[in-house]
């Protein structure tokens, strides 16, 4: 009771501290003895960091190194203990420098795993470092450049490329020799190397190669033979001296110059042949594509063990024995890595989103739920049954036509909005209407023309396309429907449907937002013609939904007193806290400054910028297509394009970050979409290369203090990162004191957050002990107090 009392009492009177430190010593200790509990909280990363959030089911490669399974999926790599089955991912965000993995390879010699990526780069990751080698990525070789597989031999790497064979000393972290091995030494592509006792083999397009393993001049052609074969060779393997061929669903050995029949089944599919161990597996598929074996031999083809995987996947594509448990890895291309022991199989795929595509991001109460369909240039189909995602709690969850049936026939979300007042989700789907999700029950619904009025495209009465999907500040849906004579549609509080004709040049309408004014503002697209072109449109739709005499409307474009744009190829449109419109074209960015008066006139700025190492002048991103535009809890602006994303201040005139994938972890230059979580700060980029984040120092900020939370507290003795109190008033003020009431440190909150490095006044890191968090608003009617501690 008595704890209680005095924290009220000293956040009655902590707005006093701004005026005098000094004179509330006493309240500080009262408050120490009272209040000594200290609490911490789970954010995910810090403020400054990165991660991914790529599929991680679409696995296409397993290694085992040691206690560890290492898998590669389409964008990802992970790992799982053997042990434990803990996880843990890398990415460019804990260390690589590329993205896209080809292949890997374990090399037990060096205890390092070697990666080699879609470009030709590579990384070795060691016990406590990631050696680069980009060699073969930044040269200049004619044709193709690819890695297919790495193959080990000692302490060195065997590299099977598109133009020959690369040897790289993992030990050195060196790239040693290259052998071109085609006719008169040309350029060949190399399949796949494996290696006999003494003899290193290489398959090629069109034959098998060989040479002797210890020969000095492996990278003179004349030193390798060629071996014919009477049919395609898809694969090799070898385990001793025994070499293994597989040729569509046959298997053969070649000994003494002849090819061997070993494993021929009718009806039976073989998706590939590998060594593991020193055993041969392959695996085999019916006819019908619904069983899957996992077949193991001998190096004299004699069978030890079988064991189907029909029960878990049906698109099998790698697998390992891992002999220190007899137990067996095995993947799946759609639902990722199972253990098989005794007879048990378990699923150990970390969470992670199931695809790799995202169109939209909608936040609200620290859930994003993403919209991950995509479309083509000009607005045009693309039939992705991608579905749509959920970041709640640190897990994605993935929902599509495999979970729910209702999604069967539904392709193309390319929009999401989340209702303010139910617990629902909806979703554009570009061609086949809008899909409402009910997260209470899981359901799902569809609505098109027999349930709505939305209707199809004129001329394809088959395609109902909803470009996007916002909610006014009346609990109103509204929708684009692009290409329908009434082009736009409203899904009322009441859950009445209307639709509007407009009387525009166009009914293509694209993306939308609505402002605080509940003005709709509409990209709309030339008829026939590719992305943009229209300009962009506002409809005021009054006072009263239902009457259409007060509906108002006005189209913008280039040219002084028509909108002043700087292109009519208009791609995005965001409200920021001011209440201005900031829009994004083929030629940089714009902003109507007073929304209000549009439709009455006014016309677009542009803002200019100065390069400080010279006088000149330019408008904003002028050379940028601008593809995404966000506000963040502090009014700074997230602006994504084609060459990365930036980070601006409030009013655009100066660059706080510019993300490249050159500069930062960054999984693309071409960033497609951003969304920002303002109740944590971490900003979401969509990428063609996958989905990726930062944690930014800004959260959304509320008119009261509530829930504000210290993190990380108790702060880690060596800890050097940025220590952040969230959940306060927007903007707030905030001082930072020691038990004496010395004053540390003081800031302004950007947005719901304030951050600070840990540092006093003279920038000197703090010392151990007890800290005291005093906040307010800029009145000093809403205050709030917190404590940091800084352990030994």
């Amino acid at each position: 009771m008595f704890e209680g009392f005095f924290l009220i009492l000293l956040i009655k009177y902590s707005r006093y501290l701004f005026q005098d430190f000094i004179s509330m010593k006493k309240v500080f200790l009262f408050f120490l003895f009272f209040q000594s509990a200290s609490f911490s909280f789970s954010q995910g990363i810090e403020i400054g960091s990165w991660r991914s959030h790529v599929n991680l089911s679409d696995i296409k490669q397993v290694v085992d190194a040691n206690d560890k399974i290492f898998c590669v999926s389409g964008l990802g790599l992970f790992s799982v203990d053997k042990t434990d089955h803990s996880y843990q991912q890398f990415s460019k965000a804990n260390g690589l420098n590329d993205v896209g993995i080809s292949c890997i390879a374990w090399n037990k010699n060096t205890q390092s795993l070697i990666v080699a990526y879609n470009n030709s780069n590579i990384d070795i990751i060691g016990i406590s470092h990631i050696t680069n080698i980009s060699d073969i990525k930044n040269k200049s070789i004619p044709g193709n450049k690819s890695i297919n597989k790495i193959t080990i031999d000692g302490v060195n790497a065997y590299l099977s490329c598109g133009f020959g064979i690369v040897k790289v000393n993992v030990q050195k972290l060196e790239i040693e020799d290259t052998y071109l091995i085609g006719p008169n030494g040309t350029n060949t592509s190399i399949k796949n190397i494996v290696l006999t006792h003494n003899k290193i083999w290489a398959l090629t397009s069109s034959e098998i190669k060989y040479a002797a393993l210890s020969s000095n001049l492996l990278s003179n052609y004349a030193v390798w033979n060629s071996i014919s074969a009477p049919f395609q060779i898809n694969e090799i393997a070898s385990i001793g001296d025994s070499l293994f061929i597989r040729s569509g669903d046959s298997i053969f050995t070649f000994n003494k110059g002849l090819f061997h029949l070993v494993f021929n089944q009718p009806n039976k599919k073989i998706l590939w042949l590998k060594e593991s161990n020193n055993h041969l597996l392959f695996s085999t598929q019916n006819s019908n594509n619904d069983s899957c074996i996992i077949n193991v031999y001998t190096a004299s083809f004699k069978r030890l063990h079988t064991f189907s995987i029909q029960n878990y996947s049906q698109n099998n594509t790698d697998a390992i024995n891992d002999l220190s448990d007899n137990s067996y890895w095995f993947t799946d291309l759609y639902v990722g890595l199972f253990r098989n022991s005794n007879k048990s199989t378990e699923h150990l795929t970390p969470n992670s989103i199931h695809y790799n595509s995202a169109q939209y991001f909608s936040e609200k109460n620290n859930e994003l739920w993403v919209a991950g369909g995509s479309l083509l240039d000009g607005y045009h189909y693309s039939f992705s049954a991608t579905g749509f995602y959920s970041f709640i709690n640190e897990e994605w969850n993935t929902i599509d036509r495999y979970s729910k049936q209702a999604l069967d026939t539904v392709y193309d979300l390319v929009s999401v909005a989340i209702s303010p007042s139910e617990n629902k989700i909806y979703f554009g789907s570009f061609g086949w209407g809008l899909v409402e999700y009910n997260k209470d029950d899981g359901a799902i619904k569809v609505f098109k023309k027999n349930n709505s009025t939305l209707s199809n495209v004129d001329g394809d009465p088959n395609s109902i396309r909803v470009s996007d999907v916002q909610f006014d500040s009346e609990n109103n849906l509204w929708m684009n429907n692009y290409g329908a004579t009434n082009a736009i549609s409203v899904k009322k509080a009441t859950g009445e449907w209307k639709s509007f004709k407009m009387q525009a040049n166009t009914n293509n309408f694209g993306k939308l937002i609505i402002d605080k004014n509940n003005q709709l503002w509409m990209t709309t697209h030339e008829v026939g013609g590719t992305t943009g072109g229209g300009g962009l449109f506002v409809f005021s739709r009054g006072d009263d939904i239902d009457n259409t005499a007060d509906d108002k409307y006005r189209s913008l474009v280039k040219g002084s007193g028509y909108g002043n744009l700087p292109s009519n190829n208009v791609f995005t449109m965001a409200e920021d806290k001011d209440g201005q419109i900031w829009v994004g074209t083929d030629v940089g960015v714009a902003v109507f400054s007073n929304p209000s008066e549009i439709i009455k006139g006014g016309d677009a700025e542009q803002i200019i910028v100065s390069n400080p190492n010279d006088s000149i002048a330019a408008y904003l991103f002028s050379s940028e297509v601008i593809s995404d535009i966000k506000v963040d809890g502090a009014n700074r602006k997230w602006i994504a394009s084609t060459h990365g994303v930036w980070l601006m201040s409030a009013d655009g005139t100066k660059e706080i970050y510019h993300f490249s994938e050159e500069n930062s972890p960054l999984l693309s230059d071409r960033v497609n979409a951003i969304g920002i979580n303002n109740t944590t700060g971490e900003v979401f980029f969509a990428t063609e290369n996958g989905i990726c984040s930062f944690k930014s120092s800004a959260t959304g900020g509320g008119e009261k203090n509530e829930k504000v939370l210290v993190y990380p507290n108790p702060v880690p003795h060596n800890f050097s990162g940025t220590i952040a109190i969230r959940g306060l008033v927007d903007n707030a003020f905030v001082k930072i004191t020691d038990i004496n009431g010395q004053l540390i440190y003081s800031t302004k909150a950007l947005g719901g957050q304030a951050v600070w490095d840990g540092k006093n006044l003279s920038g000197e890191k703090t010392a151990t002990g007890v800290y005291l968090v005093f906040c307010t608003n800029e009145e000093g009617s809403e205050t709030t107090v917190a404590k940091i501690l800084y352990e030994k």
